[in-house]
């Protein structure tokens, strides 16, 4: 592997979730985190994959961590990637949200597990990519979770990934979103789906989320997935 000085550039987001009472963003954005009044009882410290602090989400009362939405914005017609450490508790009946975002028309762009163990990326009402199949994840156990897209090929294509493999590819799968995403001001939302209220509220715990202004290959994906460590994660990249 070699260096991509761009990398850290392109990081909108990176929460490393260590601390649960004021978590931050460590990108070069270095946007504002909140943690909403009254959720100090249902947000906790917990052990990370890194072995350091993680946060734990009761799943019932929790809103969420609020992210300001002003730096967010992935460019226009252009990619991204979304990932997280996640290790989802068992008993949820609603979809756990790891991250959400509504546009100016409130049109929530949200990553999710659905109860029965399968990922999910939806944009407003439409599903745009599900797992085809169930139980790609387990319950009580850490694993990496990403979704990728990249505009600027023929294929247009979404991808998700789990534990560095690449699971699901939808061709001309976000083509909305390419008008969509301009200038969006909304809070973006960790563990809790935008829009208001307490909806499929993210039931376990969540370290290292990463929002990032580019594709990351199938091969970057997999190498921080394989645990080297948080440098590797942010700077050693093919």
């Amino acid at each position: 592997l070699g260096f991509r000085n761009t990398f850290r550039e392109d990081t909108l987001l990176h929460l490393p979730m260590e601390n649960s009472t004021q978590p931050e963003d460590i990108s070069p954005n270095q946007v504002n985190v909140q943690i909403p009044d009254g959720d100090a009882d249902s947000i906790s410290s917990t052990e990370g994959i890194f072995s350091t602090d993680a946060i734990k989400m009761d799943g019932d009362q929790s809103e969420g961590i609020t992210v300001d939405g002003q730096g967010l914005n992935v460019d226009s017609g252009s990619e991204f990637t979304l990932m997280a450490w996640v290790k989802p508790q068992s008993g949820a009946i609603t979809p756990y949200t790891i991250y959400s975002k509504a546009n100016n028309s409130h049109k929530n762009i949200e990553f999710k597990i659905q109860p029965e163990k399968r990922l999910e990326f939806s944009y407003g009402d439409t599903t745009v990519l599900s797992n085809s199949s169930t139980g790609n994840l387990r319950f009580n156990e850490w694993q990496h979770v990403a979704v990728t897209y990249d505009n600027s090929s023929v294929e247009n294509e979404l991808a998700f990934y789990v534990n560095g493999e690449q699971r699901d590819v939808k061709s001309r799968g976000l083509q909305q979103l390419s008008t969509g995403q301009e200038n969006i001001q909304d809070a973006a939302l960790i563990g809790q789906r935008a829009g208001g209220g307490r909806l499929n509220p993210f039931k376990g715990s969540m370290d290292e989320v990463h929002l990032i202004n580019e594709e990351l290959s199938a091969k970057d994906i997999s190498r921080i997935s394989s645990k080297k460590g948080r440098f590797e994660l942010e700077s050693q990249l093919e």
